[in-house]
């Protein structure tokens, strides 16, 4: 009867444990670990290859590396689009440090032309940023 009740009371506690609250991700393939591959201004139709820029997108939260600069992310699945707001950023050196990553607003907002397990396609009025999952 003991080991009856110890193993019960084992199981319900392991069940318990399982159904803690978890957050899952509802942002589908955008959200990864994307290397930027390109950044085109659509103004003059220049293209940059950035060296090693890399954009991580989860749940509601958005990091550049390697500047370490991070802000909200929301993106709706309805309009295809991503917004990102970087709050501490909002110095002459914080704007330049995210120009370097193809934001020119702060906050912005990206339409996500393509999202998929390979590659992200965002644009701006002043960019397309092509990335690459890693």
């Amino acid at each position: 009867m003991k080991k009856t009740l110890y193993f019960l009371s084992l199981m319900v506690l392991s069940l318990s444990m399982l159904a803690g609250c978890g957050k899952a991700s509802h942002n589908g393939h955008v959200d990864g670990n994307w290397e930027i591959m390109s950044i085109e201004n659509r103004q003059d139709g220049t293209v940059t290859v950035p060296d090693q820029h890399f954009i991580a997108l989860y749940l509601h939260v958005v990091n550049l590396f390697p500047n370490g600069i991070s802000g909200n992310m929301h993106y709706s699945k309805q309009e295809q689009k991503i917004s990102m707001d970087f709050p501490y950023s909002e110095s002459e050196s914080g704007a330049a440090a995210l120009r370097l990553y193809g934001i020119y607003t702060n906050p912005v907002v990206f339409e996500v032309l393509k999202a998929d397990r390979k590659q992200l396609v965002l644009r701006t009025p002043e960019t397309v940023i092509t990335c690459r999952r890693y």
